[in-house]
């Protein structure tokens, strides 16, 4: 005898679906994954111009990594809009499953898990990652998440169809593949969808606070405070390839304001502080030096006799926690080069911590460096490489550096020589300590450690040594 009916039923009816409820079902998974992926996208942006505010650098994305970061979202929206589909599908159509059959149950919960449960997970991780960006991650997410990526695409896609399968005829394999497809060409088209005009937003950004290629250089100090006051200036270049300096918020000013920009900081310092007022200079490596010698000389006719270039360094958490600079003491003779045009003022007084001067009484050998796209001493070419080994053989107290600077000389040339030049003294002061040999030249390691009578030991040979082998230069123009 032939049961009519089983007790368990496990066959599906896909005919009572009807097509209305298919074109439905698409539709809204079609629309959420729209909005899904509108969503990742303002999302990523908002977190981006958000890190910009803060102060970091602007992460500029490149086509590349951005057409990947389109595919990655627009799979996650995809996957998640067919599973909105699916649910819809299987809440509506009821009488393609018997009583007895718990697959729909199984089939809609595990499609509702993946859409909320994991869009929870999710975006708690991409608020966390978010959030942590804007202060101290500020990482490429590619090369560090883009196995994890695709990983994540896989799986959420498998999840899909883990109940799905189960209930699907024997062409079951076929119609994942067609399903796969259709898929992969709606990631395709989505991906191409950039709902902000991101180009015209970096370029707007950009030019409120740049993103400067600062100079490379053979040696720094690495200042993660500032124990004097300090006047930052920084200097950018619009598209005639005019200069201007602009400021904390971001307002440009013409170089031929940088002397009431400097008075009005000197407003707000105490007066025994002055003489010890440091200027902190950020400027592309490409720059003109000619625009930065009369930066330095409007530095040194408002009294500020010290200046700290703005310095490149390879690890850019350690630079965002720390202050990569080198150091150079001003004189009251780089006057001369200030800019002919400028506004006549009365300059201040030498500072006692300005670069020392010369005895006039006193005969010096000079060592004329040429600075032209090459370096030559007295007319012989010395490589970039073997600077340092040739300024420490001849660096003493008898001898003065004659920089002469070509017409078209970039920022960069100059802090390399001035850093070589700088490395090449450093290491000759180290060689020669004789009673404080562990600390070097690192004065605020040798204050931290040191007792104070020890210390005032310490900076008296440092003082020797410096007068031994100081860093003794001229400059001029040809």
């Amino acid at each position: 005898m032939k049961f009519k009916r089983l007790f368990y039923d496990d066959t599906i009816n896909f005919r009572s679906i009807s097509k209305k409820h298919i074109i439905w079902s698409v539709l809204i998974g079609l629309c959420s994954s729209v909005l899904i992926y509108f969503t990742f996208s303002f999302l990523r942006e908002i977190y981006r111009i958000m890190s910009f505010g803060f102060g970091l650098p602007l992460d500029v994305v490149i086509e590349e990594h951005r057409t990947v970061y389109n595919f990655f979202f627009a799979a996650l929206s995809l996957i998640f809009g067919n599973s909105i589909a699916i649910s819809f599908l299987m809440s509506i159509s009821r009488s393609i499953f018997s009583k007895k059959n718990n697959k729909r149950h199984r089939i809609i919960n595990d499609q509702a898990f993946l859409n909320f449960s994991f869009m929870s997970w999710f975006g708690k991780i991409a608020l966390m990652m978010g959030i942590f960006s804007i202060w101290w991650v500020d990482f490429q997410y590619l090369p560090v998440l883009g196995i994890p990526m695709i990983l994540l695409i896989i799986t959420l896609y498998l999840e899909t169809w883990k109940t799905i399968i189960l209930v699907l005829p024997k062409k079951k394999y076929k119609i994942l593949l067609l399903h796969f497809l259709i898929i992969a060409v709606l990631v395709t088209g989505l991906a191409q969808i950039n709902i902000l005009d991101y180009k015209k937003m970096d370029q707007s950004l950009l030019t409120q606070r740049p993103v400067y290629d600062l100079p490379r250089s053979y040696f720094s100090q690495n200042e993660n405070y500032q124990r004097y006051p300090m006047i930052r200036l920084k200097l950018v270049e619009n598209k005639e390839n005019i200069v201007f300096i602009q400021g904390e918020d971001n307002i440009k000013f013409p170089l031929s304001k940088l002397s009431e920009i400097i008075n009005a900081e000197k407003k707000y310092i105490r007066q025994e502080l002055l003489p010890r007022t440091t200027t902190k200079l950020t400027a592309n490596r490409k720059i003109d030096l000619k625009v930065i010698k009369k930066v330095e000389a409007e530095i040194v006719a408002n009294g500020v006799y010290k200046v700290l270039y703005d310095l490149h360094h390879d690890d850019r958490y350690y630079s965002r926690l720390n202050y990569v600079t080198l150091t150079k003491r001003l004189h009251y003779s780089d006057i001369k080069f200030r800019d002919s045009t400028a506004a006549i003022i009365s300059p201040s007084p030498p500072s006692p911590f300005s670069w020392p001067r010369f005895d006039n009484e006193k005969e010096y050998d000079t060592l004329r460096i040429k600075v032209n796209n090459t370096y030559s001493v007295d007319g012989m070419k010395i490589p970039k490489v073997k600077l340092i080994r040739y300024l420490k053989n001849r660096i003493n107290a008898e001898t003065i550096f004659e920089y002469h600077y070509a017409e078209q000389t970039s920022y960069q040339e100059y802090i390399t020589l001035l850093s070589a030049h700088a490395k090449a003294a450093d290491e000759l002061r180290k060689e020669n300590q004789i009673k404080f040999k562990e600390y070097g030249t690192n004065v605020r390691e040798a204050r931290n450690r040191l007792r104070y009578e020890e210390f005032e030991k310490y900076r008296e040979e440092l003082s020797k040594l410096k007068s031994k082998y100081p860093i003794n230069v001229i400059e001029e123009f040809d």
